[in-house]
């Protein structure tokens, strides 16, 4: 498995006990004795050596270091530490060895789905098992985490925050109604939108924020007249700082979707449930000022049907809730009795009484797009930080921390990088960024389970066609070939699906045990009936 800058602390910890051997440690990792000399000479703390040792190897890419590499160095003579590379070799290297077995045993998983549909004649019935779900374990690491809320919930103004510009339309009135795909590509500062069309065209590009603003409102407002998006997909290339230092920034995607709660243009609604069944992991952005409503109730049951393990209390790496506008508290006098402190536990006892999901606090986030948003354009142009502005956040940070109001700077030029860097930690956005670093660095993970979940729920289908079969035989002749039919398909889920059930339940796929009884009932079930 190959090591990147955002590995650095997973190193630096496995290696830690080793730390007084760093500069051997480096000489095995392939570091040059100048470059070693020359951080002994700067750092007397060897923990400090170590870190700074592994900094420098972890940028470099030629050859690209590896834990195989890593545990290599420890068992070297010079350095000695045997026990510990027994350790990482077992902790690390034989862990990615089993995810890859992993992988196999989901690949062979649906494929058995697959070939089971289409023994029924139902292939189309089970199609993004082969569409999506499939190169989730054929291709390389892409993570995609969709953003999805109510309307007005603030999907874009959050991807804005995130983003660091106002690139994605946002206004009072509903706006984003085509789904737009982010990927961090640190080349493009400026962004660069491409659309590609279902006809064979050449893509669609726009260059430079003004123009990607302009067009993506434009858009939007011609599909929400009910007209067709002549694109099947787009994409806007563009730095996400967050992700500027991690591994392989581009593998990772995230997804701006309309509302979920759209009126009156049905293919907005039928595009954002397309786009939530299609996508691995999901950050979901309630409204603080109306928490409560029935659509946020419709919203979650949404995501349960399309991903029926999402809410599964071993799965919620795949999932993270936003409550968003919780500087309302502050500005419109108080009117949800909530306040931002305590939000989280209202949320997580509100998702579990009336949803039946019990979210972990540490899942639920309140959250100020709109702070987080203005910090960041400030800090990226501090001219344009205006002497209103600046007494506007500075009354706000006040009231919002009334503890800590004495260290909040007052409102003077020397004090604008303060003030924004205060208001960024308060609007909740660096504990969300890591979060999100968090999901890409469990990519692997992720995927094997949104592959489950997605298995699972086509397997429940094929075992309702093959019932639903079997009911339709209304004369002899077709209850005969239905019987035949019907065992057949069963016999070939038991060879082909039930014992690669059984497989990832021995090598330690969450919730197969629970799946695979389930399975085996309602199979069961359909062979008894279907010989009697």
């Amino acid at each position: 498995m190959s090591l990147g800058e955002a590995d650095l602390s997973v190193v630096l910890q496995g290696l830690h006990p080793a730390r007084a051997k760093w500069y051997n440690i480096g000489l095995q990792l392939g570091v040059s004795a100048n470059d070693l000399d020359a951080i002994r000479s700067q750092y007397v703390n060897p923990g400090d050596a170590l870190r700074e040792l592994l900094k420098k190897r972890l940028k470099t890419v030629d050859p690209v270091p590896t834990w195989g590499a890593v545990v290599g160095a420890l068992r070297n003579t010079t350095v000695g530490e045997f026990q510990l590379a027994e350790k990482l070799q077992h902790k690390h290297v034989m862990a990615a060895s089993l995810q890859g077995l992993k992988a196999a045993n989901l690949l062979q998983n649906v494929e058995s789905a697959i070939k089971i549909a289409d023994a029924l004649g139902e292939k189309k019935r089970v199609g993004d098992l082969t569409t999506i779900t499939k190169p989730r374990l054929t291709e390389t690491r892409w993570l995609e985490i969709g953003f999805v809320g109510l309307i007005k919930a603030g999907k874009s103004s959050t991807l804005n925050a995130l983003i660091g510009m106002e690139i994605l339309p946002v206004s009072i009135q509903a706006q984003t109604a085509a789904e737009v795909y982010v990927v961090s590509d640190p080349s493009k500062p400026n962004g660069q939108l491409v659309g590609k069309y279902s006809s064979n065209q050449s893509d669609f590009v726009c260059n430079g924020v003004p123009d990607i603003e302009a067009h993506l409102r434009q858009l939007n407002e011609t599909v929400r007249e009910g007209q067709r998006c002549p694109f099947t997909k787009l994409t806007l290339h563009i730095r996400v700082p967050f992700l500027s230092q991690m591994q392989d920034p581009p593998s990772l995607s995230i997804s701006d979707t309309a509302g979920t709660d759209e009126a009156g243009v049905a293919s907005i609604k039928q595009k954002s449930a397309l786009v939530i069944n299609c996508l691995a992991a999901f950050v979901v952005l309630l409204n603080y000022r109306a928490l409560k409503s029935e659509s946020e109730q419709k919203l979650i049951q949404q995501l349960r049907e399309h991903h029926p393990q999402l809410l599964d209390s071993k799965q919620f790496d795949r999932i993270l809730f936003l409550v968003n506008q919780v500087d309302a508290y502050y500005e419109d006098g108080n009117d949800n009795s909530q306040s931002p402190e305590t939000v989280s536990e209202y949320v997580a006892d509100y998702l579990k009484k009336n949803v039946g999901v019990d979210v972990p606090r540490s899942s639920i986030i309140p959250f100020s797009a709109k702070w987080a948003l203005n910090a960041r354009k400030w800090s990226a142009s501090l001219p344009t930080m205006s002497l209103l502005d600046f007494m506007t956040a500075t009354v706000f940070l006040k009231k919002a921390q009334p503890d800590n109001s004495k260290s909040i700077p007052d409102a003077t030029e020397e004090n604008k990088v303060a003030l924004c860097e205060a208001l960024e930690k308060w609007s909740g956005i660096l504990t969300i960024e890591e979060r999100l670093r968090e999901m890409f660095q469990r990519c692997t993970q992720i995927l094997h389970m949104s592959v489950l979940d997605d298995t699972t729920k086509h397997t429940k289908a094929i075992l309702a066609i093959i019932q639903q079969r079997k009911a339709e035989a209304d004369n002899e002749e077709a209850r005969i070939t239905s019987q035949e039919q019907v065992t057949n398909a069963v016999q070939t889920l038991l060879d082909d699906s039930i014992q690669k059930f059984r497989n990832l339940a021995a090598i330690g796929i969450p919730q197969v045990d629970t799946m695979l009884a389930g399975l085996e009932h309602s199979v069961s079930d359909v062979i008894a009936t279907t010989v009697s």
